[in-house]
């Protein structure tokens, strides 16, 4: 992952919005850089903190199961396709 993303600069790996751009959109390459230089129980905790609708179902799961290790959540609060709270 270099200084710069596809999206943004790069100054705060553990912005929420960062973390939640390279697990939707990022390469394997990026998310591994990205769990090198802020930690798996980190990412875990502000991936849970602050929910971002920008998911699809199969990569949602993918993040949560495979990279995270998370059983369970809201799923709604992730996915960019659900039905938004008014």
């Amino acid at each position: 992952m270099q200084s710069r993303t596809w999206y943004a600069r790069m100054d705060d790996p553990t912005s929420p919005d960062t973390i939640h751009q390279i697990f939707a959109y990022g390469t394997l390459e990026d998310i591994r850089e990205l769990k090198k230089m802020v930690g798996t129980i980190k990412l875990r905790k502000i991936f849970l903190k602050y929910p971002k609708k920008v998911y699809k179902p199969e990569t949602l799961n993918f993040v949560r199961t495979i990279l995270l290790g998370i059983s369970s959540l809201d799923e709604q609060q992730y996915l960019k396709s659900a039905l938004r709270h008014t």
